[in-house]
């Protein structure tokens, strides 16, 4: 229905864990509009129980799927790096992609889901 946010992470990228906590809060406000936020963990298949302990002790109520050979962020959409981030179309296809992150990063992303929503609501 809405902006789709996808989240590469990995338990090391202490960037990639700001950045999942700041997405979050973004699919929080705009959960209204249909936004939803998906995060694929990167570690290897050896870290999952870790993973599973990380995204329980934080609390995240979205789905957490994970890549552990790095096929689908590689693969499907040309990571180069983490923390790696996209904002999707509904239909799937890539609307915006940012490659790192900084504190402040995601006041760009949320503007961008904001721009989406509203090009949405004009089609419809």
């Amino acid at each position: 229905k809405g902006p789709i946010l996808i989240d590469f992470w990995a338990l090391w990228c202490e960037p990639c864990k700001q950045e999942m906590k700041a997405f979050k809060t973004i699919q929080e406000k705009f959960k209204s509009e249909g936004v939803n936020l998906i995060a694929i963990n990167t570690d290897q298949v050896r870290n999952i129980a870790k993973v599973r302990a990380y995204i329980t002790t934080q609390g995240f109520g979205f789905p957490v799927l994970l890549d552990p050979d790095g096929s689908i962020a590689r693969d499907i959409f040309s990571m180069e790096s983490l923390p790696f981030s996209l904002v999707l179309m509904p239909d799937g296809t890539i609307y915006k992609k940012h490659i790192g992150y900084t504190a402040g990063d995601e006041k760009v992303a949320e503007q961008e889901v904001m721009d989406l929503i509203e090009k949405l609501k004009k089609k419809s």
